[in-house]
C-alpha cells in the first residue's frame, strides 16, 4: 500500500509541474500530497479523510502531514487512532 500511495504522489506531482501548477509560497502542504491524500481517502477508506490522514502519518509517508485540530467536548477529537482498528491496512490495496 505504501508503495502504490508514494507512486500516486509522484505521478500527480509530475502531472502539476507539467500543467505549470506552482504552490503558494505561504502553504506547508504541496497540492500534489493534498490530492495524494485525497485520492487515498477515496479509495481506500471511503472518503473518510481524518482516517486516510491518520494513516499516512502513522506510516511516516510524508514529512508533513496535515492533521485536524482536535476540538473540545467532540467524541473521538482527541486523535486517538483506536476508532481505525481494521483501517490501517484497507482491503483491496
Amino acid at each position: 500500500m505504501s508503495w502504490t500511495v508514494l507512486v500516486a504522489f509522484c505521478i500527480i506531482d509530475d502531472l502539476l509541474k507539467t500543467l505549470g501548477h506552482r504552490d503558494d509560497p505561504q502553504s506547508k502542504t504541496p497540492a500534489s500530497l493534498v490530492l495524494t491524500l485525497w485520492i487515498l481517502a477515496a479509495l481506500a477508506f471511503a472518503g473518510k479523510h481524518k482516517h486516510a490522514l491518520i494513516y499516512a502519518k502513522a506510516q511516516g509517508l510524508f514529512s508533513y502531514i496535515p492533521f485536524p485540530t482536535p476540538r473540545p467536548g467532540v467524541a473521538g477529537a482527541d486523535g486517538c487512532t483506536a476508532c481505525l482498528t481494521g483501517y490501517l491496512t484497507p482491503a483491496g490495496l
